[in-house]
């Protein structure tokens, strides 16, 4: 754990093609390299607990990944309370449109690690 902790927080270029984001170069749409500066400037997936109030931004995560799993668990289990379901369905609904999309990367190895480790049901 120390060490894929160290990993994420230093930017391991594994990581780059997930995080990459498109520009022009010379009038043609292309993906633009990270650099070692602009590596760990989104709120990304980690395999590790990080206290919450230590960072603004793991609320935001823990708060929208809350949504997204208890969305997915609804899909196969029976609601808590009558319209569970709808709920945390619209709230995912207002999430939506801003979450980037894995498939908007280019084709790289921790792309195709993500894909293959994905459960059934979930949009990537």
């Amino acid at each position: 754990m120390p060490a894929l902790s160290d990993a994420i927080y230093l930017g391991v270029p594994w990581f780059d093609g997930l995080y990459q984001v498109r520009g022009k170069v010379r009038g043609q749409r292309t993906w633009i390299a990270r650099s070692t500066q602009d590596r760990f400037d989104q709120i990304i997936n980690t395999a590790f607990a990080i206290k919450s109030n230590h960072s603004s931004l793991i609320q935001v995560a823990d708060a929208v990944a809350y949504v997204y799993r208890r969305q997915l668990e609804l899909r196969t289990t029976p609601e808590a309370y009558p319209g569970e379901k709808a709920l945390y369905e619209g709230w995912a609904q207002i999430i939506e449109p801003s979450r980037e999309v894995l498939g908007r990367c280019p084709d790289c190895e921790g792309a195709a690690f993500y894909r293959s480790v994905a459960p059934e049901g979930w949009t990537i």
